[in-house]
Parts: structure tokens; sequence; C-alpha cells
């Protein structure tokens, strides 16, 4: 739990089995950086089954799966996320009309080198199993595939009305808005 600006750092750390209402593996409301460490089978009732972040956070060489919340299985967030290096599986979205079982966003993410797979929202009225973008997104040397939503593939691996930009990445099914042209689409064939 990181409040009031503070700065912390999470280096070869597993927190597994974690429950709250908001952030069930970690709360940041400062600036966190997560390395090398593996966030699994937390889960949060409302945000961020993972992580909930509120200020900066910046995830790397980490495995969050298995989380799950009402929204941001893996990562909810509302200011700056960085991801890289990292995997986040089997998360989920759970809430009615949840987004993002992998990552929900609703500002400003940036998603590189690291693979999103069999993420799921549960809920048909929600959306983006793999990744929700409210915001700006930003996808590069990535793939996001495997995803479902409501138990359905469609358009599951990346939606949302946000500005999402891939470069040199892989997504299996997304959405119009995603506008993934340009990147390789498609089954990876992960599982």
């Amino acid at each position: 739990y990181n409040l009031n600006d503070s700065t912390v750092m999470v280096s070869n750390s597993t927190f597994a089995n974690n429950s709250a209402d908001n952030g069930g593996g970690i709360y940041n409301d400062g600036m966190a950086t997560i390395s090398n460490s593996t966030l699994a089978d937390n889960s949060a009732s409302k945000f961020g089954g993972g992580i909930a972040n509120y200020e900066t956070a910046m995830v790397s060489r980490s495995t969050l799966s298995g989380n799950s919340a009402g929204f941001g299985g893996g990562i909810y967030n509302r200011s700056t996320a960085t991801i890289n290096n990292s995997t986040l599986s089997g998360n989920s979205a759970t809430g009615f009309g949840g987004s993002g079982g992998g990552i929900a966003s609703y500002d400003t993410v940036t998603v590189s080198n690291s693979t999103l797979s069999g993420n799921s929202v549960g809920s048909s009225s929600g959306s983006g199993g793999g990744l929700y973008n409210a915001s700006a997104a930003t996808i590069k040397n990535s793939i996001i595939a495997n995803s479902l939503v409501g138990g359905l593939s469609t358009n599951a691996d990346c939606n949302g009305n946000g500005n999402s930009t891939f470069q040199d990445s892989l997504i299996e099914n997304a959405s119009a808005n995603c506008n993934v042209s340009g990147n390789l689409t498609g089954d990876p064939q992960l599982d």
C-alpha cells in the first residue's frame, strides 16, 4: 500500500492470495517500481486485482496471473503505467460491465516486450479482455491474445475508445477502434 506520493521499490517478491477493495496485490498512489516479481491470485472487489495504480507505476520482468477485480483484473490504471518484459495471464474483470481483464487503463499506459494472454472479462456487457483503453495506450513488440469477453473471443483482445498505438505487435482479435493496422493479427498459437 503506497500512499501520499511516496516511493516504493519492490524486487524479487511474491504477492499472492491477498484481497482488498482496491489493489488486491498492490495499491499505488505514489511512485512504484516493481521488478522481477510475481503477483498471483490476488483479488479486489472494485479495481485492480493485481495492481491499482493512481500515480506512476513501472512494472518490469514480472508476472501477473490469476488476479481478479471488478475492473482491471491484472492492472487498473488511472495515471501513468509502464509495463516492460512482463506477462499478464489468466487475469479477469468480474464486475457487471467490467473492463480490462489484463489491463484497464483510463490514462496513459505503455506496454513493451510483453505478453497478455488468456485474460478475460466475465460479463458480455464488458470489454477489453486483454486491454481496455479509455485514454492513451502505446503497445510495442508485444502479444495480446487468447482473451475472452462474456465467453467470446470476438474483439476481445483490445477495446475501448482511447487512442491506441501499436508497433511491431501481434493482436489476435481487436475491435476496430484499437487500430492495429500495420501489425500482425491472428492466433499466435500460445495454447
